[in-house]
Parts: structure tokens; C-alpha cells; sequence
């Protein structure tokens, strides 16, 4: 006979789902189905291999001093402008967005192509089935995207969103859709490889153990009398910047970087090896590109499913800086941090 304990909630019992917003901080209600079982109808959109999810609100209480000589401690305790944070880590099992022939894990797609002019919130639902307790997360606008590979393992993203609104029940008539199963596995290491693309030669790069990559988006959470719910999150200017690592048989395995390292040699030559015992490369100033530093287009393809590629491009990447390490008892490795002038998703 089973042991019988008190119920206490635990993390896996869980449930999360997602939609596009329509009209800013407002769940929509979910009417169509992406996989297009009729037994799912009214269900938010699978995200993924969900590993961990965290919300917060905090309600920055104003602190009301007054001078009466006989207090030092605040004489009002007043709700001010409500901050709501909320924070997903999940393995992807494919992008969505247009054409991707499914309505799944537009997260990725919306969040880094679709803000700007035309920015794309999404509303979140999450019931944990051990207290029967829901939660609706309204005007989720991604603060940091944040994608990791390493070899052995799962790709991950993180996404940290600002909010509008927590709220303590589900939109109405909604339902949490199911895993879709094979073919849509989480991509994972064997699928994933690092293009670097200069010009238009690309060239594969076999060598990397790990990438990592955040964009970052610059938010501004503009508040409104009456209320202490955001009446908008507007973007502004964004980056993308990240780390490479690798080993190396060769320096000139990484094209476009061979001119970060300066030239210093002895004695005095007008041709190739450049003589310049001050260490600076005068090839750099004779550069077409405006920051003396090669552009290139750093690829990470992410995985395939069926026919379909699925890739993460940084668009205008330079290389301004490399760390070598070289341990007693490991393997000599290269990290080349970048930064890039775009980014995007896509098939």
C-alpha cells in the first residue's frame, strides 16, 4: 500500500503555452489549432522542452517619510508602478514564424525579428497540477534573447521578458496544447554547426565546442496616470554580441580574423610580412570596411527537421577581440567574442 503525504507542488507538474498578442496587454482567445487537431481547439501554442519557467511582480512601494520628531520609519507605505518579470528557458524543437508550415515556437521569430516599428507581444498561460493554481502573463516583449550551444548537449534559449500584467486566472475556454512528437525533437548537438561567411564564400567551422549569443534589446516601459499597469513597452535601439570557442590546429582556421594579429618582425621590407616593430598590422588602415575589422556573417544552423534548415544569422559580425587559452592539462582553445549589426530567424 502507497504512502500517502501531504501534496506539495513540484516544478515538472506544470503546464505552459503561448499566443500572439492582437491588442497589447489583452490574452487573446486562441481559436485555430497549429496542428490542426480538432480535439485541441482553443489551445495556446506549444513552446518547446520548457526547463524552467519564473515570474514576478513587484509592486515598488512608494515610501512616505515625514519630519513630526518621533519617527525615523516611513509613515505610508503606498503601491507605486506595478514591474512584472518574466523569464523562460526552454529547448527549442523549431522557430515558426512565416512559412515555417506550423504556428509552433514563433517565440524565437517574433522576439528577435519581429520588434521595432512593429513589435509583437505575447501573452503566456501557465497551471501548475498540483494546486490546481493559473497564472496569465499579459504584454510579454523579450528583454534579452539569449541562445546556447555546447557540444553534448540540448540547445537552449532564455528569454527574459518584460510584462504588463500577472494575473491569477486563465483567458476563458483555453486549453494547454501537447508535445507534437516526432519530427519535432529538440534540436541538440549532432544538428547544430557554425558558418562563417565572408563575402560569399562560406565556410564551416568543425572546430567550435560552444556558442553562445544574446541580443539585446533596449525597452522602455512607459507607465500612465491612474493605473499601475504599463500602458506600453517601447523598443529602441538593439544589439548582438556573443562568444565563440573553439580549438584550433590553425590560426587560419577562422577566416577574417588573421588580421586582428599584428605583424612584428625585424628589419625593413615595403612587401608582405609587413616589417613594423611597433606592432601595428598597416594593412588594417587600408580596409574597405569602416571599422578596419573584416565583416562576415556568423551562421549557427540550428537543426533540420524533415527538409527543413532552420538558422540563426548575425549579420554585419566583426571579430574585435580573441582570447587564447593555453592550460597545462587541457586542450588549447580559442574564444572569439564578436558582435553583429543584425540578426534574424529563418528557414
Amino acid at each position: 500500500m502507497a504512502t500517502t503525504f501531504p501534496r506539495i507542488a513540484a516544478g515538472w507538474r506544470g503546464a505552459v503555452g503561448w499566443y500572439a498578442e492582437t491588442n497589447y496587454g489583452i490574452a487573446p482567445l486562441a481559436t485555430t489549432n497549429p496542428f490542426g487537431a480538432s480535439n485541441a481547439s482553443n489551445a495556446y501554442n506549444w513552446v518547446g522542452a520548457v526547463q524552467n519557467l519564473k515570474a514576478s511582480i513587484d509592486k515598488q512601494p512608494i515610501f512616505v517619510y515625514r519630519m513630526d520628531g518621533s519617527t525615523d520609519f516611513p509613515a505610508y507605505l503606498l503601491k507605486g508602478q506595478r514591474k512584472v518579470d518574466f523569464t523562460i528557458t526552454y529547448w527549442p524543437q523549431n522557430i515558426g514564424g512565416l512559412g515555417s508550415g506550423d504556428g509552433t515556437q514563433g517565440i524565437l521569430y517574433d522576439m528577435i525579428n519581429s520588434l521595432g516599428l512593429n513589435t509583437v507581444a505575447h501573452s503566456f498561460i501557465v497551471k501548475n497540477y498540483d494546486t490546481g493554481a493559473t497564472y496569465t502573463i499579459t504584454g510579454c516583449i523579450a528583454t534579452t534573447v539569449q541562445i546556447n550551444g555546447k557540444t553534448g548537449q540540448a540547445l537552449e534559449v532564455q528569454v527574459v521578458y518584460q510584462g504588463q500584467n500577472l494575473e491569477r486566472y486563465l483567458p476563458a475556454g483555453i486549453n494547454f496544447n501537447s508535445d507534437p512528437g516526432a519530427p519535432y525533437i529538440p534540436f541538440y548537438f549532432s544538428q547544430e554547426s557554425v558558418i562563417f561567411s565572408e563575402d560569399t564564400s562560406p565556410v564551416a567551422m568543425p572546430q567550435s565546442l560552444t556558442f553562445n549569443a544574446t541580443i539585446t534589446n533596449n525597452l522602455n516601459q512607459v507607465p500612465q496616470f491612474g493605473t499601475d499597469v504599463l500602458r506600453s513597452i517601447a523598443t529602441l535601439t538593439r544589439k548582438a554580441d556573443g562568444t565563440l570557442t573553439a580549438t584550433f590546429a590553425d590560426v587560419d582556421d577562422y577566416p577574417g580574423e588573421t588580421n586582428i594579429f599584428p605583424d612584428v618582425q625585424v628589419g625593413a621590407t615595403n612587401t608582405p610580412p609587413y616589417s613594423d616593430p611597433t606592432g601595428v598590422d598597416p594593412s588594417e588602415p587600408l580596409s574597405t570596411t569602416p571599422t578596419g575589422l573584416n565583416q562576415q556573417t556568423i551562421r549557427l544552423v540550428l537543426g533540420t527537421k524533415g527538409l527543413t534548415t532552420y538558422y540563426l544569422d548575425y549579420t554585419g559580425a566583426v571579430v574585435p577581440k580573441v582570447d587564447l587559452t593555453n592550460p597545462i592539462a587541457d586542450l588549447t582553445a580559442v574564444a572569439l567574442d564578436w558582435t553583429a549589426t543584425g540578426a534574424s530567424v529563418h528557414i
